[in-house]
């Protein structure tokens, strides 16, 4: 039996990655994403900050154990960081969870859900600008629109 009122259902905002990397425009010609940053490429947009998201992005594994890897930089698409200097701030989402993801792997695709944070800080591929400690990560599926 429950007593007194019920949680509030907790909403949920999807993210694509262009939405913290900054404005920009699309190359045609490398079909790349060409954001406008700062002079220190870390120029975080504030909105998701806080909030929880759904967001979609490649895995780049940082911590594992024998169960899977439990810290990732989620990237924007798969290949991003095997050029360097590695890609900007306002581009990479350091993710952590308490349950490991069993085999993950480098590239797979995957959709984080949780609240997202504007925390800038320092990994050994990159520095991120933004930081989400996923209580759930699914296998990325294109959305239906």
């Amino acid at each position: 039996m429950q007593v007194g009122p019920r949680p509030a259902e907790r909403s949920i905002d999807t993210v694509p990655c262009s939405e913290i990397i900054a404005d920009g425009d699309r190359d045609e010609q490398t079909d790349t994403w060409n954001p406008v940053y700062d002079e220190n490429g870390v120029n975080l947009k504030m909105e998701p900050d806080g909030k929880t998201v759904k967001m979609p992005g490649s895995i780049i594994p940082l911590a594992s154990s024998a169960e899977g890897v439990n810290g990732f930089m989620l990237v924007p698409y798969a290949g991003v960081c095997i050029h360097v200097p590695p890609p900007l701030p306002n581009q990479l989402v350091f993710v952590t969870t308490e349950t490991p993801r069993p085999n993950a792997r480098l590239r797979d695709a995957v959709w984080v859900i949780e609240n997202m944070a504007a925390r800038p800080q320092s990994t050994g591929i990159g520095d991120s600008g933004y930081e989400i400690v996923a209580n759930k990560i699914e296998a990325y599926q294109r959305p239906n629109n």
